[in-house]
């Protein structure tokens, strides 16, 4: 029997308010909503896309008819409110829906919400309800992932030798806070059930970007060696790493990682003493390899550079050793295609695209699926009528207020 994941308050389901957020709190609202959640987003009516809703909006890539592409996959399944957050009665209309659903999730700092402040919260909407804030820096200082890999240490470890330091283009701090937030609003639906009280749960990118790369040894070895993260390129220090160029032309991505690796590279490739040294003793040991790094990564691009991609993975893979072709994202996303976690559907504004889902397998539990990103104000009167019980004459004197408003041009 399928069986779907049902978040209830007081037997009620969970619907979450979610406000001012982009790629982090949108991998907890992604994974939450694929265990059925509803989220409402709330935005704006004076904003970057046609005069209402988010700037975010307006985030590149943009394919061709200029609608952002990464807004539309991180928003998926979401209905959108619009709302004047400069208007009191703006605010409390806002302070109403997080009374009835429990669950605020939101990115704005204090400076810009004041009024979204936790005490305040339990003053309005009582002491059940939960926050997930999300910040930038701890001291509360804008940042985002990119900022962050330089304030790491990261983009300087990842630069070429002697050159600067180099951006990794994909938010993977980002994503890392967004699986925090998710473990927090667990927990804290567990202790609202154990204590009948919410509370707030911040989560600052900074402190988990550095609790990343300190829980790699990055910091320790630091403060135990002196030593710093040099740039190295594409080298790392536990492996032998690299990207080969093939007979063919293309590319393939090696990792040699461990002792054992390398009598099953030798037998697969036949370079006998590959990773010797000149007293014909072999080398042992990752930061022993280290030193001779570039030399091994010659030799062992060579033996690539004179056979196809083909044979190349057929051969090392056949030996279990840990070899990818390298991509670039078109041919990526022809192989993503291949994955069950990966289905088709016709999104509203982008067309045909492929879309993933859960990446957790279970016999039983049924998938949720999610529909397109929501337009400004798309489901005003939907959440204005069901949450909060609102009348269409109620919500008509609201829109003739400039209060809130539905999508654009409605007639």
């Amino acid at each position: 029997m399928a069986f779907q994941l049902r978040y209830t308050v007081d037997n009620q389901d969970i619907t979450v308010v979610a406000i001012g957020l982009f790629v982090a709190p949108n991998k907890l609202l992604l994974e939450l909503m694929r265990l059925g959640v509803r989220v409402i987003l709330l935005e704006p009516i004076t904003g970057a896309h046609q005069g209402r809703g988010l700037p975010d909006r307006d985030r590149g890539p943009l394919n061709r008819e200029g609608i952002s592409i990464p807004w539309q996959i991180l928003h998926r399944g979401m209905e959108s409110l619009v709302v004047d957050f400069h208007q009191e009665a703006g605010k409390q209309l806002v302070l109403e829906l997080i009374k009835k659903t429990h669950v605020l999730v939101s990115n704005w700092p204090t400076r810009m919400a004041p009024w979204l402040e936790y005490p305040h919260l339990v003053d309005q909407c009582g002491p059940q309800t939960i926050k997930i804030q999300i910040d930038g820096g701890y001291d509360g200082r804008a940042a985002n992932d990119y900022s962050m890999q330089g304030a790491t240490g990261l983009a300087h470890a990842t630069g070429e030798p002697h050159g600067r330091p180099l951006t990794i283009p994909a938010a993977f701090f980002d994503i890392i806070t967004g699986l925090h937030g998710l473990n927090a609003f667990h927990v804290g639906l567990r202790r609202l059930a154990e204590t009948g009280r919410g509370d707030c749960y911040r989560i600052a990118l900074e402190q988990v970007a550095f609790q990343t790369l300190a829980e790699l040894g990055w910091y320790a070895q630091a403060e135990t060696t002196g030593e710093s993260r040099e740039p190295i390129g594409d080298s790392l220090l536990d492996a032998v790493h690299g990207h080969y160029r093939t007979q063919d032309g293309t590319y393939v991505t090696l990792n040699l990682i461990g002792e054992g690796v390398w009598r099953r590279l030798r037998e697969a490739t036949g370079m006998h003493t590959l990773a010797y040294n000149a007293q014909g003793h072999e080398i042992h040991g990752d930061h022993a390899r280290y030193l001779v790094v570039e030399e091994i990564k010659q030799q062992i691009a060579n033996w690539i550079a004179a056979r196809s991609q083909a044979e190349v993975l057929k051969t090392l893979q056949r030996a279990g050793l840990v070899v990818e072709p390298c991509r670039d994202s078109v041919e990526a996303e022809q192989h993503a295609r291949s994955l069950p976690c990966f289905h088709q559907v016709t999104d509203p504004d982008l067309g045909p695209i492929w879309v993933p889902g859960p990446v957790i397998e279970a016999r039983d539990l049924e998938p949720m699926p999610l529909s397109g990103a929501p337009h400004p104000g798309e489901h005003t009167y939907k959440v204005l009528e069901e949450v909060l019980g609102l009348s269409p004459e109620h919500i008509a004197t609201l829109e003739r207020q400039g209060i809130a408003a539905g999508p654009v041009g409605r007639e």
